[in-house]
């Protein structure tokens, strides 16, 4: 699934993403939270499997890495 074909699920995507800072932001308490931590990543999981039925936590976290990896490259 490419970024083109799919705009506006990634955007929706990323922006479930950037609302759960305790996924990113390691300088909040809530980093920490890991029941806090796991509700995030089940909301990203429901959200995935949109497109992707068979998504896991494992998928959706190297989807991540994979997206800000992509965007923080000199080359984008």
């Amino acid at each position: 699934m490419s970024f083109e074909d799919n705009r506006e699920f990634w955007e929706e995507f990323i922006g479930i993403y950037r609302e759960n800072s305790c996924l990113w932001d390691v300088k909040t308490k809530e980093y920490r939270n890991k029941q806090m931590r796991n509700t995030a990543y089940e909301n990203l999981i429901l959200k995935y499997k949109e497109v992707f039925p068979n998504a896991t936590k494992e998928f959706v976290t190297k989807k991540i890495s994979l997206l800000r990896s992509f965007i923080s490259s000199p080359d984008s």
